[in-house]
């Protein structure tokens, strides 16, 4: 009768790390991130080379942080 009881336990304490288990990657599964609808795209267009168009898009990407950073 105690080693009944004994393997009982056993089962009892090998399942309890299991479950837990099981209920984390259930809600891993069924937890979602939320998608932005829309991202919304800031660009120009020039005609010059862009190397010398370098000053001018730095300038125009720091304004756009800062402009989304306020």
């Amino acid at each position: 009768m105690l080693n009944k009881l004994t393997n009982e336990g056993q089962m009892k304490k090998a399942a309890v790390p299991i479950l837990v288990a099981v209920i984390l990657l259930t809600l891993a599964v069924v937890t979602e991130a939320q998608q932005p609808k829309k991202v919304p795209r800031i660009g120009y267009l020039s005609g010059f080379d862009p190397a010398t168009e370098a000053a001018r898009s730095e300038a125009i990407r720091q304004a756009a942080m800062w402009m989304s950073s306020h």
